[in-house]
């Protein structure tokens, strides 16, 4: 994993950037020099790459720009709906909150809310822990599927399981680009696959 690093510290083990190696910024417009159908093995891989601007966070933005990047997860499959070319995205913290008043995250839902007006691309990678809740969803990994607008915030807004407080936003993905079902045929690739394996073979350390 180029640019990424197995580090120990006491019995625990993690991954961290490799200081020896230039990591891509992740906080600029469009596709960042990616190509659709990109795909990393762990989120800090993306990190490196410049896919995502955090290595467990799913927004990455700024209050003026909006969101830059979203990561479209199965750990919100209860308040997530990704239709692929349609994702109703609510954020983090969504699933977990427990206040009937007021939103959790309120930084990143405004990330999102910002976009609403700036109409600015934001780029969704698709993380195969969602594969239980998604179709669209790598088999193992993550992998970028491409440029999207955040046409507008869902109202009313939601209360989750727990009785807690949360709010949607509905992107749309840009036309143009190569199709779902194209990229899902071709990526991750029975040799990404092999290499995904090899990895944690090598590396016992997952992401939660």
């Amino acid at each position: 994993m180029h640019g990424v690093m197995l580090v120990t510290g006491g019995k625990k083990m993690s991954q961290k950037l490799n200081n020896r190696y230039a990591k891509r910024p992740a906080k600029v417009r469009g596709d960042n020099g990616l190509t659709v159908g990109d795909w990393f093995p762990t989120m800090m891989v993306a990190l490196f790459r410049g896919a995502h601007g955090q290595s467990q966070g799913g927004i990455t933005g700024t209050t003026d720009y909006g969101a830059y990047s979203i990561v479209v997860a199965g750990t919100y499959k209860d308040v997530d709906d990704d239709q692929g070319d349609t994702i109703y995205y609510s954020g983090p913290g969504s699933q977990t909150n427990k206040d009937p008043n007021n939103l959790a995250n309120r930084d990143a839902v405004g990330y999102l809310q910002r976009s609403v007006t700036t109409r600015n691309p934001v780029r969704v990678l698709r993380s195969a822990k969602s594969s239980s809740s998604s179709a669209h969803a790598p088999s193992v990994g993550l992998r970028y599927d491409g440029l999207y607008h955040v046409v507008r915030q869902e109202q009313p807004f939601k209360q989750n399981g727990q009785g807690g407080l949360y709010t949607r936003y509905v992107l749309q993905r840009l036309p143009g680009q190569e199709s779902l079902a194209s990229i899902q045929a071709r990526s991750p690739s029975p040799q990404q696959v092999a290499d995904y394996h090899r990895i944690w073979d090598l590396w016992p350390i997952r992401e939660d």
